[in-house]
């Protein structure tokens, strides 16, 4: 079997999976009215200390790369699930904090996204789970992607 074509199907099946997994988070994000990035910057905030983050920091934690951070954070201000400071030692930097809501939303959210992975990947016994991170960690950690 040529070469190029066994790339080009496991390339297709990572994105057709990676599809699959995201619309089923969001289908669990939804009745909350979250995104599933939205919810990636409140887990982000949430392992953040007290003093918060920039926005730029937030963006590097990223599971997925958004265009525009400041708007994403801006419609969860408007949700009231975090909340910006300016820092005290440079006027110039921004925080972001997660909120007290932010956080029992993610308490709320935690067990139904726990249940959801469980169910995506009870096909996979502990070892294939560990094997397929391993895997896709030799993808994600090669210098020629």
């Amino acid at each position: 079997m040529d070469t190029t074509f066994i790339e080009q199907e496991l390339f297709v099946r990572l994105i057709q999976v990676s599809e699959l997994l995201q619309a089923a988070c969001n289908d669990v994000f939804k009745p909350y009215g979250l995104t599933h990035q939205q919810y990636n910057v409140l887990r982000i905030l949430n392992g953040a200390d007290k003093s918060g983050l920039p926005t730029r920091e937030i963006a590097n934690r990223m599971i997925n790369r958004v265009p525009d951070v400041t708007r994403l954070i801006d419609r969860l201000k408007a949700k009231r699930f975090v909340s910006r400071r300016r820092s005290q030692r440079d006027r110039r930097v921004v925080k972001v904090h997660i909120t007290e809501e932010g956080i029992a939303l993610l308490q709320t959210l935690r067990p139904l996204v726990d249940a959801l992975h469980r169910k995506q990947f009870s096909a996979l016994d502990e070892q294939k789970k560990r094997t397929a991170i391993g895997i896709l960690d030799l993808i994600h950690n090669d210098e020629s992607v």
